[in-house]
């Protein structure tokens, strides 16, 4: 072979061989990303549940409170 020859293939072929891995690395990762939404999914449902549970536990706190202080009004009379 010539070195004109090699001199191109290398000028032209590693590029093309950098775009081509690129292109199937970048296609791997979207995968391993749907592959983690279920997870992230189900890991933003349990916040969610966790969070709806605390605003009842913090309402329920706030009634307590709310009765304590009307209670501790009465004996103040």
């Amino acid at each position: 072979m010539n070195v004109a020859v090699i001199a191109i293939l290398m000028v032209f072929g590693l590029p093309m061989v950098a775009i081509i891995c690129g292109t199937i690395a970048s296609i791997a990762s979207k995968n391993s990303k749907q592959q983690d939404d279920p997870e992230q999914a189900r890991m933003i449902q349990e916040i969610y549940n966790s969070l709806e549970r605390m605003e009842r536990r913090v309402e329920s706190l706030e009634t307590i409170l709310d009765q304590t202080d009307k209670k501790e009004s009465r004996y103040e009379r």
